[in-house]
């Protein structure tokens, strides 16, 4: 009798261990459960936050752009000042030559394609170093989500403005791979808003442009006219370059773009400039994607010209900055866009 007591106090204890580890499973899995959804409300906030600043600040460019639209309206009632503006556009561009570009075009067509696939064979070489210059450049070290952004005023053909971001999205990983592709393409064909009185005027000639699902390369013409500095107007033309390839890793996607541009036209602007984008997307976990980039700009005075004055300096900063800044948008632009069902 004893030992059948024995026996079932023993059963008694181990079901009532079983009972208590399992529960403690349970509170385990729903506090990990409670913390991703609470992990995943925060990063959607972050993004409904930035995505409605930049409806807001759309909203007074429009504002502003109507107010424009006014005056021109009102400005265009005088015949006086049509003449004249028309007078001032003719002179302006027989001055920085933009009725060439269409022929300019035509004639630096031909050495697209070997340039673009010289561009193109370097990739190699960048997406194998693409570790090492992470490591190099301390991406461990940028907060996430975070980015970090360094300026060499006195770089002398050399690297001038690098950045380096991190953003933790709620999306799956290969919905992230699309919407970063989506966004290398479009660096460099947006006109920038921090450049206001170039973009207004800015025009895009495209030259050559091929694609596959890999690989892409894209060259076009950007002409500027109306530049306002110092009290004089002035204009210029670059010729861009830009090749990028998308490398599929197991746990890893890896995209690497560079992007050449050079002046094309007699202008008192002669620097050339470079810039490499590498990106990095992997999976961190369910819907969870992480995007390091890396985005370096670089300058080539040819010898015996002037450098850039500080004014000029400040613009070409401001300009590559925001392609950047563009670029970090359109990634969750893409996504959301992409989503809208799931969105509800």
């Amino acid at each position: 009798m004893d030992s059948l007591r024995e026996t079932v106090e023993e059963l008694t204890a181990t079901v009532q261990a079983l009972e208590t580890d399992q529960l403690q499973k349970k509170a385990e899995a729903q506090r990990k459960k409670s913390t991703g959804d609470v992990a995943r409300q925060t990063m959607w906030k972050k993004i409904a936050r930035r995505q409605l600043e930049k409806r807001r600040k759309a909203e007074q460019d429009n504002a502003t752009l109507r107010m424009m639209l006014k005056m021109q309206v009102e400005e265009a009632k005088s015949l006086t000042r049509i003449l004249k503006r028309r007078q001032r556009i003719e002179e302006l561009e027989a001055m920085t030559g933009v009725k060439k570009l269409k022929a300019l075009a035509d004639s630096d067509s031909e050495g697209d394609i070997p340039a673009l696939q010289a561009m193109l064979s370097k990739t190699d070489e960048l997406y194998v170093q693409v570790d090492k210059v992470f490591e190099q450049k301390k991406m461990d070290a940028v907060d996430c989500p975070g980015k970090r952004k360094s300026i060499n005023r006195h770089a002398n053909n050399d690297v001038f403005l690098e950045m380096s971001e991190k953003q933790l999205l709620p999306f799956d990983s290969k919905a992230t791979e699309k919407a970063v592709w989506a966004a290398v393409e479009d660096i460099g064909l947006q006109g920038l808003q921090c450049i206001k009185d170039v973009d207004a005027q800015i025009q895009f000639h495209a030259q050559h442009r091929q694609e596959t699902n890999n690989t892409m390369m894209i060259s076009h013409i950007v002409a500027t006219t109306g530049f306002e500095k110092g009290g004089f107007t002035s204009g210029f033309a670059y010729l861009n370059r830009k090749v990028a390839r998308k490398f599929v890793e197991q746990d890893r996607s890896v995209f690497i773009c560079t992007i050449s541009s050079h002046p094309t036209l007699d202008t008192p602007y002669s620097c050339k400039f470079g810039c490499t984008l590498r990106v990095i997307v992997r999976s961190m976990g369910e819907d969870i994607s992480l995007v390091e980039s890396y985005y370096s700009v670089s300058s080539h005075i040819p010898a015996n010209d002037r450098a850039m004055t500080s004014e000029e300096f400040d613009v070409v900063i401001a300009g590559w900055s925001e392609m950047m800044q563009i670029f970090t948008e359109s990634v969750e632009s893409y996504l959301l866009n992409g989503n809208k069902d799931a969105l509800g």
